[in-house]
């Protein structure tokens, strides 16, 4: 049937967009490139990179074109969506687990702010701007590791997505 053949491709494929898109925003959020955002720049570009593989492979199942390259090196193509997917994936959950880190320091910070003078509404709405923008990240990079484990695993598991 059209969706045991056609499920995983469009399944993988829909995933790894969906973690390119999570990182890209991510990306465009950011106020300052450090070293977690440089390192996001390159997973958005091993994630868009596996994207465009998987947008030529199911034109390639669904006839549209005709890539040799592609056909000739499934299992390569195969390998790459497994290992930069998995990276992607525990990369982004780690940056995750970080952030929550972060996110409490940062919030300690902001209590000892009453020692320079700041009142309890300031600080409140100071630790409330910190959740959110920190939150909002946890999201983003949620949706890109959520993204990369799906694609790792249906390259794993449906061999269908080779053809």
């Amino acid at each position: 049937g059209i969706n045991a053949e056609y499920g995983p491709v469009f399944l993988s494929s829909g995933s790894i967009f969906v973690s390119a898109v999570g990182l890209l925003v991510y990306l465009i959020r950011i106020q300052e490139l450090n070293w977690m955002g440089i390192v996001n720049i390159i997973l958005f570009i091993i994630a868009a990179t596996l994207t465009i593989c998987r947008i030529i492979q199911l034109l390639n199942k669904l006839g549209a074109v005709e890539v040799e390259f592609y056909k000739n090196n499934r299992s390569c193509f195969r390998l790459a969506h497994i290992v930069g997917s998995t990276i992607i994936g525990l990369t982004l959950v780690v940056f995750v687990v970080l952030l929550h880190l972060k996110r409490k320091e940062k919030l300690e910070e902001a209590e000892m702010l009453t020692a320079a003078g700041f009142g309890a509404a300031q600080i409140a709405a100071i630790k409330d701007q910190i959740s959110k923008t920190i939150i909002e990240y946890q999201v983003l990079l949620s949706i890109g590791a959520v993204g990369g484990i799906v694609n790792s695993a249906v390259s794993c598991c449906c061999h269908s997505d080779e053809e």
